[in-house]
Order: C-alpha cells, then structure tokens, then sequence
C-alpha cells in the first residue's frame, strides 16, 4: 500500500508517516517550506496545497505512481491566541481558508485531474482537520483519466 500524506512535518501528520512507515507501507509525504531531514520508509516531497502548479508538479515528479491512500492533514491554525470579533486579521481568514479549504479541495483532485491513480477496491480520501481535531474517511471515486 502507498500512502500519501500532507502536511507530515510535524504533529499529527509526522506520527502518522512514521507509524505507517514503521509498519511496512510505503509513506509519501508533503512539505511546505524546509526540505524535511530523511526518515526510514517516508519519501519526502514538497507541496503548497494551496498552489494548482504546486500539485501538477508533484503529480509529474511521483509519474502515474499508484497510490491507495490520500491522506490531507495539511492545515493551519492561525486563529490561536485571536478573538475571531475583535482582532482577528482578514489576512489570517484569507490564509487559513486557503490552506484548510481550498487546499483539500485541490489535493482530493489530485488523482483525478493528474498523471496519479488510486489502485484497488475501496480506495479512500481521508481528511484529518487539526482544528477540531476530527477524521473523516470519504470513499474514493475513481474517475476515468
């Protein structure tokens, strides 16, 4: 099974590419920013959920690879510390949006609308929101290329 996961510098997302890694899949994890130190069984790769271009690249770099596991976790919590009537700045909303919204949108695209497939019957797109700290399992729908 290959598992990718975003957002898997730290957290919830590390633990759960280093679990998964742990037991013998294979992980593909996502970065924005630094380039992550090498782990055993995870395969790093950058990716801004937030960027279209950012996801055709991935998509080229990992080639028509099969994936059985599209794990989003990339999120941000930019709201900590802010009262969201009184000082909560429209560019933390814009960015938190984009990130936590729109960034799953495109990454739940990712095998539909790239060179990427889902292998396998009951293949699923999982969301993990750390700002409510829920998981919800979506089952794929392979779509024709």
């Amino acid at each position: 099974m290959t598992i990718l996961i975003t957002g898997a510098t730290r957290g919830i997302g590390l633990a759960l590419a280093q679990s998964v890694a742990d037991s013998g899949e294979q992980v593909i994890a996502t970065y924005r920013g630094a380039p992550q130190s090498p782990r055993k069984g995870i395969e790093w790769h950058a990716l801004d959920v937030t960027d279209p271009a950012a996801h055709r690249q991935l998509s080229s770099t990992l080639s028509a690879k099969p994936l059985s596991l599209l794990v989003c976790n990339a999120g941000v919590y930019l709201e900590k510390g802010h009262q969201l009537e009184r000082d909560y700045p429209p560019a933390d909303w814009t960015e938190t949006f984009a990130v936590n919204v729109t960034g799953v949108f495109l990454t739940s695209h990712f095998g539909q609308h790239t060179n990427c497939f889902f292998t396998g019957r009951g293949n699923k797109t999982t969301g993990i929101d750390n700002h409510h700290i829920g998981l919800v399992g979506v089952r794929y729908q392979q779509m024709p290329l």
